[in-house]
């Protein structure tokens, strides 16, 4: 049950109990009403990506003024939408080429790859080293 009824909710990605992401879809199943701005350190472009999949409307770096953060939030409150200036190359960059993140696995070396099923399989970063000859005895 919902107690409060914001209007708009700033948002960390990390949070001590979950995900900002699961946070937000949260949010927003109990609020649709409600409008979410990340505000956040994280410029990973997956990041973004995963906030606005998550049903995000703005998406703000906290090392900027609080001039600005007043304003994104008015905007988002109107019913607008908000990026980080810092970030908007690099979206539109992700948005020219068509690399969506899932993609970048496509984009790793055939060792990278190797190391990631790993990862993936259970091992520790010394268990992945000992299968590729480290420590190498000098």
């Amino acid at each position: 049950m919902v107690l409060l009824k914001p209007d708009v909710v700033l948002l960390d990605l990390r949070l001590p109990d979950k995900p900002g992401f699961a946070a937000c879809r949260e949010i927003l199943q109990q609020r649709p009403e409600t409008r979410v701005i990340i505000l956040t350190s994280a410029t990973e472009e997956r990041n973004v990506h995963e906030a606005i999949a998550a049903g995000a409307h703005g998406y703000l770096l906290k090392e900027n003024d609080g001039s600005s953060l007043v304003a994104a939030i008015v905007r988002v409150a109107a019913g607008h939408s908000v990026l980080d200036p810092s970030l908007a190359d690099q979206m539109l960059n992700l948005m020219k080429h068509g690399v969506k993140p899932t993609d970048r696995l496509s984009l790793l070396s055939p060792q990278e790859c190797r190391v990631l099923s790993y990862i993936a399989g259970g091992l520790t970063n010394k268990e992945i080293a000992t299968r590729w000859g480290w420590p190498k005895k000098l």
